[in-house]
């Protein structure tokens, strides 16, 4: 995912949507979260961006919390890639630095641009599957120390609906599980500040 955002010839929307599921890995987020998240509140800062959920199944009009912050390490990096700051620039062009009350907007028919109408959740699963579906291998760069794509597809055509829009929560969720983090703590992944 991180080459992707990365690979300057890609369509400009899949790399950002290739960011986008990034940036639900490191927030914790579920896909309705992201549907509550205003794109005015997504901020950059020195050590990563944050943003804030308005709605979700536990924020909003009548519940314990009305916002919740959420934050992503500029640290989050697999692939030596800066990757977040690649997004981020994406994310200001004039294709996503529109006002909307969600993160994620339709993509044009063309992959390069938006329709600015909100993506569904059908919608979000589709564009998933067309990531994945085009994910390569990563091949270790000795020269630079870092990787890049190789030309073998990482994921195979068949097991591309396997990644659902909460795939990534899961993911870290379960990956905490294994650490022995208690359950307690782990409702908290993705709410947190930086210090």
């Amino acid at each position: 995912l991180e080459l992707m955002v990365a690979e300057v010839n890609e369509k400009m929307y899949l790399r950002w949507s290739a960011g986008i599921k990034l940036i639900k890995l490191g927030g914790a987020l579920r896909w309705n979260d992201t549907e509550g998240i205003p794109s005015t509140t997504v901020s950059s800062h020195t050590r990563g961006i944050q943003a804030m959920i308005e709605r979700s199944k536990t924020t909003g009009p009548g519940r314990k919390l009305l916002k919740i912050p959420v934050f992503v390490s500029r640290e989050l990096k697999f692939s030596g890639v800066a990757w977040l700051a690649i997004w981020e620039n994406i994310n200001a062009s004039d294709v996503f630095s529109f006002d909307r009350d969600f993160l994620v907007p339709l993509p044009s028919p063309d992959l390069e641009s938006t329709l600015r109408l909100r993506a569904e959740h059908a919608d979000a699963s589709a564009l998933t599957a067309l990531v994945m579906s085009k994910l390569f291998v990563p091949s270790c760069n000795f020269v630079h120390g870092s990787f890049v794509p190789s030309e073998v597809l990482l994921v195979d055509s068949q097991l591309t609906n396997y990644w659902t829009e909460h795939s990534e929560r899961r993911f870290i969720n379960s990956k905490a599980a294994e650490l022995g983090i208690a359950e307690a703590t782990r409702n908290f992944l993705g709410i947190w500040l930086p210090r």
